[in-house]
């Protein structure tokens, strides 16, 4: 199976991504910075972006979504921010999926 993960090299999609690896699944990280250098199947790219993830997409049999701005401080400190990733980013990826690959499974995390 391929399976795209956004937010993939945050604390919770590096693990989801490592036990999608683990069982022979092929794993597609995206995620706008890099934690580990030389991760193979990692895009850097923010999961918005269709040119980017578009292709992805057409291909992937799931989407496993991690990717977010977490906290409350966080959303205190900077809540056009927030905003910006949690839901209008977000939209755009709907989007994408709608317009890409309609059938796909998605899991949210």
């Amino acid at each position: 199976m391929k399976i795209l993960v956004t937010g993939g090299q945050g604390y919770l999609g590096r693990y989801i991504c490592e036990s999608f690896r683990k069982i022979g699944d092929e794993v597609v990280s995206i995620d706008i910075e890099s934690n580990i250098s030389g991760n193979s199947g990692s895009i850097i790219a923010d999961f918005s972006d269709i040119n980017k993830i578009g292709p992805i997409l057409r291909t992937a049999d799931a989407l496993i979504h991690t990717a977010a701005i977490p906290g409350v401080s966080a959303a205190f400190d900077n809540p056009q921010r927030c905003i910006d990733v949690n839901i209008q980013k977000l939209l755009a990826l709907f989007q994408a999926v709608v317009q890409e690959r309609p059938q796909i499974k998605i899991f949210f995390y």
